[in-house]
């Protein structure tokens, strides 16, 4: 919306030292006084796909976090709550994370006693590109996320780089099995303070009566 006197309305930010982070990344600092943007600034945020795809989610995250920690419990089912207690996801956020990885087909659920949620997939042939994808895919640059004409149909030197980056990611991630991940020896085990045993990472056999959510 614009005044009578043409002028596109301005924002105000409170007095205080604080980062703002707006659509598309964008940033400013106030620091001191009030601080104003213009809102006719802001990029529509769909531009900025791929160059916020360059990091993980948290609900990403998180999602690997409840795959990993499955893959550690194999053939035993994990309800909800111990899922949140074994990954540090909050309960009621939970199911925003397992219900897109249930209808992919890897992770499976059961109610009643003893229910709760099974890994369906091989930690073997599980990467961690579909578990990302599954919840948050990763968006590639591909077109100017500025949208300047003279780079209609191309990428400058600088977005074709981050592209690029974004393309090292999704190939490592592609080539990066759960199982994979659980084998390294970093000296820390993921979702673990301490050091625990040999973990068996060999499929169960496949269970029947999996149901909808547990």
């Amino acid at each position: 919306m614009r005044h009578n006197d043409g002028q596109t309305p301005k924002k105000t930010i409170p007095d205080k030292d604080i980062l703002l982070t707006f659509l598309g990344g964008e940033s400013i600092f106030a620091s001191g006084g009030a601080a104003y943007l213009q809102l006719a600034d802001l990029r529509d945020s769909s531009n900025y796909a791929g160059i916020n795809g360059m990091s993980v989610s948290q609900t990403a995250e998180y999602a690997l976090r409840a795959v990993v920690w499955l893959a550690q419990n194999p053939g035993v089912p994990q309800t909800t709550q111990q899922l949140a207690e074994g990954t540090l996801v909050s309960a009621s956020y939970l199911p925003k994370v397992l219900q897109p990885l249930g209808r992919a087909g890897i992770l499976t659920s059961q109610r009643g006693v003893n229910g709760g949620y099974t890994l369906d997939r091989d930690p073997e042939e599980l990467n961690v590109l579909e578990i990302v994808n599954c919840v948050d895919p990763i968006q590639r640059i591909k077109r100017c996320p500025l949208r300047l004409t003279a780079h209609e149909g191309t990428l400058c030197p600088l977005h074709r780089m981050l592209d690029d980056s974004i393309g090292d990611l999704q190939n490592r991630f592609q080539t990066t099995t759960i199982a994979g991940l659980l084998r390294q020896e970093t000296g820390a085990t993921p979702l673990c303070d301490t050091r625990p045993a040999t973990i068996s990472l060999s499929m169960p056999p496949a269970q029947k009566g999996a149901g909808p959510s547990a």
